[in-house]
């Protein structure tokens, strides 16, 4: 399995911890913070509401109105402790749909948008750029997914809080002239609807086995987001000067612009509704 350890992005994320919330505006954070707040006071007020209704029903059924009330108490408290984790990983996803949602709204509309990639090598290297193309792989994952080669992968999984494998080669943006910028995908974040269901059977057995997934981590869902040949994405990152192995010079490669994280912003891929083309000629 040739460099397969060397996948530039290849990263368990906790949503607890997002990256990309680095992206948020202070709007951003608000609704963001707010989605948990309504999350758990709906909780709070399910639990209240439960207590009321069996106290009601307790109270107008002369047969159980010698129920001791310590034991609804203690009975609704067991179902608080029974149902807050999943409680969590419902507040945390739906955190994590909204982070999604706001910083492509946010980050789209701050960035730079490059439509003439000629202009990307005069781009400030400060300054968030958005580029518009199709993937083209460099190198792909050695197991295919859904009968097909890809990219990179994004996995829903569960590793004591909820979070997402993400596992990804370096690639190509190419546009509908047939010119290509590098991406590099190193602590990027990939953020789209799962677009690929992994099937069952013994092949997603070995696709599951080839993720190296973390001990303790277990995938949450089979519907993943998958980056293939000729996918159509939003790319949003920062203009990086690279060394582009697959250009040749006469003492070494030739330094190209290319599209690649800020720390503390990660890169982000979103996929965009376009069609997707493959072109056995580029490259």
């Amino acid at each position: 399995m040739p460099n397969e350890g060397q996948r530039p992005l290849h990263r368990l994320t906790p949503l607890l911890e997002d990256p990309a919330a680095a992206w948020l505006s202070t709007a951003g954070r608000w609704r963001v913070g707010l989605t948990g707040v309504l999350g758990w006071g709906s909780f709070i007020v399910g639990m209240i509401a439960l207590k009321i209704a069996i106290s009601i029903f307790l109270y107008t059924h002369p047969v159980l109105f010698f129920v001791p009330r310590r034991a609804t108490y203690v009975a609704i408290g067991l179902l608080i402790v029974a149902l807050r984790p999943a409680v969590r990983r419902a507040i945390l996803r739906r955190k994590s749909v909204r982070i999604a949602a706001s910083i492509r709204q946010s980050a789209s509309a701050g960035a730079l948008t490059i439509d003439d990639w000629a202009e990307l090598e005069n781009a400030p290297e400060d300054q968030p750029i958005s580029v518009v193309g199709w993937a083209h792989a460099r190198q792909r994952l050695p197991n295919p997914v859904a009968g097909e080669p890809c990219i990179g992968l994004a996995l829903p999984c569960q590793h004591i809080y909820p979070g997402v494998l993400e596992t990804l080669h370096d690639f190509d943006l190419v546009d509908e002239t047939g010119r290509s910028i590098p991406i590099q995908v190193a602590d990027a974040r990939m953020l789209g609807e799962p677009t690929v269901d992994l099937g069952g059977g013994d092949s997603q057995h070995v696709l599951i086995a080839s993720l190296d997934l973390p001990a303790g981590a277990n995938p949450s869902g089979w519907h993943a987001f998958v980056l293939r040949d000729g996918d159509p994405l939003l790319i949003v990152g920062f203009r990086k000067s690279m060394v582009d192995p697959n250009e040749h010079g006469l003492r070494q490669a030739p330094a190209r612009a290319g599209v690649a994280s800020s720390p503390p912003r990660p890169l982000l891929i979103f996929p965009i509704d376009a069609e997707r083309r493959v072109s056995s000629g580029w490259g």
